[in-house]
């Protein structure tokens, strides 16, 4: 009796850890679930860019905090300026790049030097220049200067070129001062600007062309801001509209965000526009 007891005792635990076994081992051949790949989207982003000539300050006796604060009041991302002052007498000797960097909080800037203005090389270690500049809240990861014209019979010009990392998408930003003084001179120049940016993609150009006409833009492929049908004036002195911005087909303009600041902060008001862009996230 005790054998047959003992007998049926072991094959009730026998049979206990078969099951127990039964619920703790993985099936044969199980497979983990695959994890999702994340298929890329194209998503619209958005970039406000400006144009605006500065007169080196003097219609607002150089307090640039004035021309600072037009910039973050349009929310501009990446600005053009022409009519820029570094370390000159007439300007009181400011750095205007270094001090508009400032006053706005964006951090990268380039400057392009025009000519040479009177300063004091004594104290600030050069002359006074005089040119253009770029302002962008994006880093500035590359600068190039082109000379548009010899400078000989009429003031230098040069166009400014640089490449500006927006999230990762690589800008092409141009930003020029053309000549008033001869329209045949200006052509010239034109064509060497038409050169410069042919076939660059995601390609912006902010200017004072200081056009005669919108047909003058015509040698430059790209799509103009300013054209006939919006026909926006930036000169209001004499009712000119002379400053503009041009962009590639990666752009589209936001048509109800262009415009200019119409306020007495320089003898040019501030032109801006905004444009869309795709990328795949």
């Amino acid at each position: 009796m005790k054998k047959a007891l003992s007998l049926i005792l072991a094959l009730v635990f026998s049979c206990g850890a078969i099951m127990l076994s039964g619920c703790t081992t993985e099936p044969e051949n199980s497979s983990q679930p695959a994890e999702s790949s994340k298929v890329p989207v194209a998503v619209a982003k958005k970039l406000r860019v400006g144009s605006y000539n500065i007169a080196n300050g003097r219609e607002i006796n150089h307090d640039l905090k004035l021309l600072a604060d037009d910039i973050l009041e349009k929310e501009l991302d990446v600005v053009g300026l022409q009519e820029v002052d570094r370390f000159c007498s007439r300007s009181k000797f400011l750095d205007t790049t270094k001090l508009l960097s400032e006053y706005t909080g964006y951090e990268y800037v380039a400057y392009f030097k025009c000519i040479d203005l009177a300063g004091d090389a004594a104290t600030y270690g050069q002359e006074g220049e005089y040119g253009t500049a770029i302002l962008s809240k994006y880093p500035i990861v590359s600068t190039e200067s082109i000379e548009l014209n010899p400078g000989d019979k009429v003031e230098r010009r040069v166009l400014g070129c640089t490449k500006i990392d927006v999230n990762g998408t690589e800008i092409n930003f141009f930003n020029t001062h053309l000549t008033i003084a001869d329209p045949r001179v200006r052509a010239d120049e034109f064509l060497k600007v038409a050169e410069a940016v042919k076939d660059k993609k995601n390609c912006l150009l902010t200017g004072d062309f200081n056009v005669s006409s919108f047909d003058e833009f015509a040698v430059v492929d790209l799509t103009i801001t300013n054209n006939p049908e919006r026909d926006i004036i930036t000169f209001p002195s004499n009712q000119r509209r002379i400053d503009n911005i041009l962009y590639s087909e990666e752009f589209t303009l936001v048509e109800d965000l262009v415009g200019v600041l119409d306020n007495n902060h320089s003898d040019h008001y501030l032109f801006f526009a905004e444009y869309e862009y795709i990328v795949m996230e």
